[in-house]
């Protein structure tokens, strides 16, 4: 297999449970260093959770496209899960094409699996999906989610309840390209209506219909916010 650029492999701490934890010490540096903010101000990296499947409709794929070339041509850095396949392909040979740089996240088994993309400009292998999460989190100034499957909805459900509980605070911008993500957007309407969530929630990431309207949206500022106590189901607002 013939890699480009720098490699690394880590394995991050675990607490008492077996489980990865990611201290500000686990972030690794190259020859370009990439810093880990806990306030993104300004924004240079990007971390962008999409799809690796192959059988979507040209829309999504189209996304992705304009995404790549919206991130080079801002001077931003990708930060993805590295793979080859997929919408994650197509993000990170478009990044390229015009110069832009990728830092790209994966696991052993995923490279087993031959969906490695072997010209990032730095691939971090873990050992865990957990791991992979963690480290793509802490890279990123900035979340973009595109359209995808059973990783990527996860992924926008963690990263979200993060932010809400104060792990991070970094702006996430939802890319609903061909309204794929309306029923879920309903789902999460009907859980406020319902009383599982405050609809404050919706405050915690940004909905966008094209690429480059989410870029435009994260330079600008937009979506940058504290969340307090009083979002939670349960929360009450904290005194002053």
């Amino acid at each position: 297999m013939g890699v480009t650029g720098v490699v690394r492999r880590t394995g991050l701490p675990r607490d008492k449970c077996g489980i990865p934890i990611a201290p500000a010490s686990s972030v690794i540096h190259t020859r370009t260093p990439v810093p880990c903010r806990a306030v993104p101000t300004p924004i240079e990296s990007i971390t962008v959770f999409c799809s690796s499947s192959d059988r979507l409709a040209p829309a999504y794929r189209a996304a992705a496209e304009e995404l790549g070339d919206c991130l080079s041509q801002e001077g931003l850095t990708l930060v993805y899960g590295a793979g080859s396949v997929g919408l994650m392909g197509v993000l990170a040979r478009s990044t390229q094409r015009k110069g832009g740089r990728i830092i790209g996240v994966i696991t052993q088994r995923l490279i087993d699996a031959e969906q490695l993309h072997t010209r990032c400009d730095e691939t971090i292998v873990v050992d865990t999906m957990r791991e992979r999460k963690l480290l793509m989190e802490s890279r990123g100034d900035a979340i973009i989610v595109l359209p995808g499957g059973w990783g990527t909805i996860e992924e926008f459900f963690e990263i979200t309840v993060r932010r809400l509980v104060g792990e991070h605070t970094k702006p996430i911008v939802m890319v609903n390209t061909a309204g794929y993500f309306d029923p879920m957007l309903a789902m999460i309407d009907h859980m406020i209506e319902e009383g599982f969530a405050k609809a404050a929630m919706r405050s915690l990431f940004l909905v966008c219909e094209k690429p480059a309207e989410a870029i435009e949206a994260l330079l600008r500022g937009d979506g940058r916010m504290q969340p307090d106590d009083s979002m939670m189901p349960s929360g009450v607002a904290r005194e002053a």
